[in-house]
């Protein structure tokens, strides 16, 4: 018996149709077929068990009178109740369409051949497993009975060779993941983004280390992809995702693995509206397309620190995202050029410097897990008057500040790294910093707020040509090696200043000449080498000092 069904459904609309219990959505043309149901006995009603498909004759269309299998043209409903049943699948099984209508039920062996409709209905709130082999002459549509979220395992090596569409509330598990037009718990389709669609539902990879080039179609609906299996997941085309329908969508990746796992595909935005990504999981997902999604990106909370992350590129040039980020957890930037991203970054979480390129933040940030420079140059602004960060850094290399307007930082910054001054106005270091690798000032003045704000007392100081250090009214004595200055600021501001009304004559223990060189301005007086015994405040190294400005300064020793 048969029932064709067309021009129902559109594809703005869920339409729901049963006919003798099958529940299917979102066909816009259905053929749907005699609905028979698997049942161990004639007692009324439907009593499921184990039993094999094929051979034992648990079918029945009126729960009184049972059948062998009809085989193709019919849809198969295993309904009854929860529990944890076994159905063999002997030889090869046509069915137009399967329904689980409750959960527990395991098909193994065998091969089940999708005919006509080609979907499975798997019940909301439930665990279903298929590990029979599926193929048949086209692709597979999996739904949920209802909208509690329905679990399908998918464990077979399957051959059939159109796209899988997997829709809202549907979570389908395969450990098997493969290249297009390879077997695997997908199917065995081309790579082409047609041949996956994520219509709302997820895509949970649950086996071993897996690499793919398939691409993807993601609907307004959005879609999910999880690496939750005992090694990475790895989406290696760097082609761009599609997208069907029309409004704002969401991808979300992630997953419970904890491992790396990477994704290169572009995405952008869909058609009528923006795209917005998320991560979530403890694992970390690397992103090296150059995507251009304007939705923005949302790192949901791993389960310790520094678990959970995103990172923009994997060690090269490639790897970028527009706008701003919501950090719960860790972002990472890892790549090998200069790069700037220009989002806000907010939220509780950390960033992360780990590429050996240089990192430009021109955001006004407001993250406040702090940030942790691994390699490369972390830099604070991008030559322009945005750009800054709050909390403390840990510096294991280099930290740059590049702003052309007044700037405070006043978190510690600690570390074995070295800090650039590279903006053209005014630097504030507020922090009581115990960084070790040095100090440079390459332009503008850097104006210190403490003793300690250029680090460690070991710390090497070096002002080049350009670039002053206002000593602010502070005492920098505690600075035991010598201060290198090259040139001067400009004609009236030397490489030396104290911008401060309160004089200092503690400011300097010793100079040292790289080139011709002056200190002075129009400021406050400070002294050089005042109570310094037995040591030879300026080291000219045959350059010439000069003074200039108006203020006074002492030359002691």
């Amino acid at each position: 018996m048969r029932l064709t069904v067309s021009g129902l459904f559109r594809p703005d609309k869920l339409i729901l149709v049963s006919f003798l219990g099958i529940v299917l959505f979102g066909f816009q043309t259905a053929t749907i077929a005699a609905d028979y149901r698997w049942d161990t006995n004639t007692n009324g009603g439907i009593q499921t068990g184990n039993g094999t498909w094929g051979t034992d004759n648990f079918w029945t269309t009126n729960g009184t009178s049972l059948v062998p299998w009809p085989g193709a043209g019919n849809s198969a409903t295993f309904a009854g109740s929860d529990g944890n049943w076994t159905i063999n699948v002997s030889g090869t099984q046509s069915v137009d369409s399967i329904t689980f209508s409750n959960g527990g039920y395991n098909l193994n062996g065998g091969t089940i051949k999708f005919e006509n409709i080609n979907g499975i209905a798997a019940a909301s709130g439930k665990t279903t497993s298929i590990n029979s082999i599926i193929n048949g002459t086209g692709g597979l549509k999996i739904y949920a009975t209802s909208t509690g979220e329905a679990t399908l395992n998918l464990n077979g090596v399957n051959t059939y060779p159109g796209a899988t569409t997997i829709k809202s509330h549907v979570r389908l598990n395969v450990p098997i993941i493969a290249d297009g037009g390879k077997n695997s718990g997908i199917g065995k389709s081309s790579s082409s983004d047609s041949n996956l669609v994520l219509d709302g539902g997820t895509l949970r990879h649950t086996g071993a280390a897996a690499s793919t080039d398939r691409l993807f179609t993601l609907t307004e609906k959005g879609g999910n992809i999880y690496a939750s299996g005992t090694g990475p997941l790895k989406f290696t085309n760097p082609g761009t995702i599609a997208f069907s329908g029309s409004g704002d969508r969401f991808l979300e990746i992630g997953g419970a693995a904890e491992d790396t796992s990477r994704f290169s595909p572009v995405i952008e935005d869909g058609p009528g509206g923006p795209t917005l990504l998320k991560k979530s999981g403890p694992g970390t997902f690397i992103l090296t397309g150059t995507n251009t999604y304007t939705g923005g990106t949302t790192i949901l909370s791993g389960s310790t620190p520094g678990q959970g992350a995103l990172q923009i590129g994997d060690g090269g040039t490639s790897g970028s995202i527009t706008g701003d980020v919501l950090d719960s957890t860790t972002l990472i930037f890892n790549r090998s050029d200069a790069y700037t991203f220009a989002g806000v970054i907010s939220g509780p979480g950390v960033v992360i410097q780990s590429g050996t390129g240089i990192t430009s933040l021109s955001g006004n940030n407001t993250y406040s897990g702090g940030t942790t420079i691994s390699t490369g140059t972390l830099q604070i602004g991008n030559g322009g008057t945005t750009g800054s960060i709050i909390g403390n850094v840990t510096n294991n290399s280099t930290l740059a500040f590049n702003r052309t307007n007044a700037y405070t930082f006043a978190g510690v910054i600690s570390g074995p790294g070295a800090v650039k001054q590279s903006g053209s106005d005014t630097l504030t270091l507020s922090g009581v910093n115990t960084f070790t690798g040095g100090f440079t000032a390459d332009s503008g003045i850097t104006k210190v707020g403490n003793a300690q704000a250029l680090g460690a007392s070991s710390n090497t100081i070096t002002i080049n040509t350009g670039a002053a250090l206002d000593v602010n009214g502070y005492n920098l004595q505690g600075y035991t090696n010598d201060i290198v200055i090259n040139g001067q600021r400009n004609d009236s501001t030397g490489a030396i200043i104290n911008t401060h009304s309160d004089q200092q004559q503690n400011a300097i223990r010793k100079i040292s000449l790289g080139s011709d060189a002056s200190i002075g301005n129009n400021g406050s007086r400070f002294d050089i080498g005042r109570n310094i015994v037995g040591s030879t405040c300026i080291t000219g190294n045959s350059h010439t000092l000069s003074k200039v400005g108006t203020n006074f300064i002492s030359i002691l020793g």
